[in-house]
């Protein structure tokens, strides 16, 4: 279970910050008091090396180093840039020692790819000087994924301003409310394509209309609808109007209310075309939230 997996996680992420500043204590001794001599220095090294690549609490090192950077991204409101910087040299350092870099990176690429969708818990700057570092460290193929993800960021950024202006000057074929997709490159991103749900009507304008325009501004590429990773923002009338955001899922089960008072899970796996077990995992948090949708 990823969430149990994450909450184990963080109980070790104490571990990581004590490596970090036991390096940096014993780095320090090392240039005050032996003046960087090799040898000194290649004891160090030899001795963070043979620990660092331990597996710890049933994770290995690579992935635990990845969820520390990630947890220091998203708490990044509560410090500085120059401090999360000098954090983050810290962690590049132990980085140089992981026998298993290739884990780092995709746990890592996973990692940045849900805080660059969420857009609330990236800092673009901050993101880069990162990858900046681990470039300078294991070389530009090591980090060439990871910048192909800024640039489809940028890039998808581009044809959303067009397709709003196509929007605007072609009232006929509106879709009525605001739409945003991130158009990215399958190769850069680690998202499970395999995604089979089917949109309500009221959501269906947004494959079509959207899908035309793509197609006739880009005929070589071909459009894949990943809606598993796609967040809706709703208005729900109780008592008073409510603005709920939630994953598109969530907001496709919703719609389908507005049809029934009740509908049986069996139904809305048939509805959605997307297993029972996405169909549950999308609906329990809206029955057992702290304010119940259903």
């Amino acid at each position: 279970d990823a969430s149990k997996s994450a909450d184990q996680m963080k109980k070790c992420l104490p571990l990581i910050k004590d490596l970090t500043a036991l390096h940096g204590k014993y780095k320090e001794l090392v240039e005050k008091c032996f003046s960087s001599n090799h040898i000194f220095v290649k004891a160090l090294d030899q001795a963070f090396k043979s620990f660092v690549n331990n597996e710890v609490g049933g994770f290995n090192m690579s992935e635990l180093l990845s969820f520390y950077c990630d947890h220091l991204m998203r708490s990044q409101k509560r410090t500085t840039e120059r401090e999360l910087e000098v954090e983050l040299d810290k962690i590049v350092r132990l980085f140089c020692y992981l026998e298993d870099k290739d884990l780092f990176h995709e746990s890592y690429r996973r990692m940045l790819s849900k805080r660059l969708l969420s857009k609330k818990d990236s800092n673009e700057e901050l993101e880069r000087t990162m990858i900046s570092k681990l470039k300078e460290n294991a070389g530009f193929s090591f980090t060439a994924k990871l910048e192909g993800m800024f640039n489809d960021m940028a890039t998808s950024g581009e044809i959303i301003r067009k397709f709003k202006d196509h929007q605007s000057s072609n009232k006929t074929n509106a879709i009525g409310f605001d739409v945003a997709v991130q158009v990215l490159n399958s190769n850069h991103w680690p998202i499970n394509q395999n995604c089979t749900l089917t949109l309500p009507k009221a959501l269906m304008p947004v494959e079509d209309v959207f899908g035309k325009f793509y197609a006739e501004t880009h005929q070589s590429r071909r459009l894949s609808w990943v809606h598993s990773q796609g967040s809706c923002s709703m208005m729900l009338e109780l008592k008073r109007r409510h603005e709920l955001t939630m994953s598109t899922y969530q907001a496709c089960i919703l719609l389908h209310f507005n049809a029934a008072r009740t509908i049986a899970v069996k139904d809305l796996v048939e509805k959605l075309g997307i297993t029972e077990e996405e169909v549950t995992k999308a609906v329990e948090p809206l029955m057992i939230a702290k304010h119940k949708v259903l």
